[in-house]
């Protein structure tokens, strides 16, 4: 694979000159830093999901509790 890189590098530096090495190197470097910024939003999309199926089910527990709650205490008193 070194090889194959060491040709190609050859191969554009006397075809196109010495810039165009560069300039496909910081497209590499453009691209690699691209997918890692994709990953990372993607990987934030997924934890706010989580956070929020997390919250949404600590509410409805919480609502849930509370409703109890309230339904044994009134049915205590007699009013249901």
């Amino acid at each position: 694979m070194e090889q194959m890189r060491a040709e190609i590098k050859d191969h554009i530096s006397w075809t196109y000159g010495p810039s165009a090495w560069k300039e496909v190197l910081s497209i590499e470097a453009q691209m690699r830093k691209q997918r890692k910024d994709e990953l990372y939003r993607k990987q934030e999309q997924i934890d706010a999901i989580i956070n929020f199926a997390i919250g949404f089910v600590i509410f409805g527990v919480g609502a849930a509790i509370l409703f109890g709650v309230f339904y044994f205490w009134g049915s205590k008193q007699g009013r249901w």
